[in-house]
């Protein structure tokens, strides 16, 4: 028996006024400014930080108010 799976996208896109290279720099360095913690985070706390590592193989990961770390 095979089943077919339709595969869905969404796609968006927004037009910045500023080099690639801030864009990139506001959406890594300046992540707590707008990625909303509250109902997003993975420990029920709105008050924990994320944070990039910058380097190749680097994770990104959340840090709690208590200093936990989730990826």
């Amino acid at each position: 028996m095979s089943q077919k799976t339709d595969e869905l996208a969404v796609r968006r896109s927004i037009v910045v006024r500023c080099t690639p290279e801030h864009a990139f720099h506001v959406y890594t360095e300046r992540m707590n400014d707008w990625y909303p913690l509250e109902g997003h985070s993975l420990f029920d706390d709105p008050n924990g930080t994320v944070h990039w590592e910058r380097h190749v193989g680097g994770r990104v990961y959340e840090r709690s108010p208590s200093g936990e770390e989730g990826v």
